[in-house]
């Protein structure tokens, strides 16, 4: 996820944090897919092997706060919206790579899996967009557009 989210660079705040929100959505799919053990353990209850990462790296929660508070530091995001956006955020992209790992999406194409998944984090994107009345563009969150 933090390779992701060094791959963002623009002036503009407000789509440095969008483009950072998408790439983290991103970041944290690649791993589920990359590696699907590992990523069923973290999220097992209790796991040991969760709670020993979790001390040794920032967790995905944890960043994910810190963007969605730029998004809302920069006004993309309202106040109301702001409210547990973490977990609106989390079971979006958690759902996504269940779909892809144990699910129906499991033998959806490396290009077919990219176009659902930006589909996704423009809904998101829109949905925010819509707390502020901010105008988005069409091609903001294309993961070939973060640079």
């Amino acid at each position: 996820m933090q390779l992701r989210l060094a791959e963002v660079r623009t002036p503009d705040p407000v789509l440095r944090a969008r483009r950072r929100l998408a790439q983290s959505g991103r970041g944290y799919v690649d791993f589920a897919l990359a590696e699907p053990g590992l990523f069923r353990l973290i999220f097992a209850s209790n796991s040991v092997a969760a709670m020993a990462l979790s001390r040794q790296h920032p967790g995905p929660f944890a960043m994910l706060g810190e963007i969605l508070d730029d998004l809302f530091e920069v006004g993309f995001l309202n106040v109301e919206a702001r409210i547990d956006a973490e977990v609106t955020c989390l079971a979006a992209m958690h759902g996504f790579s269940i779909l892809n790992i144990d699910g129906p999406l499991q033998t959806a194409t490396t290009r077919e899996r990219e176009t659902s998944l930006d589909r996704v984090l423009i809904a998101i994107d829109r949905s925010y967009a819509a707390t502020s009345c901010a105008r988005v563009g069409p091609h903001d969150l294309r993961a070939d557009q973060s640079l």
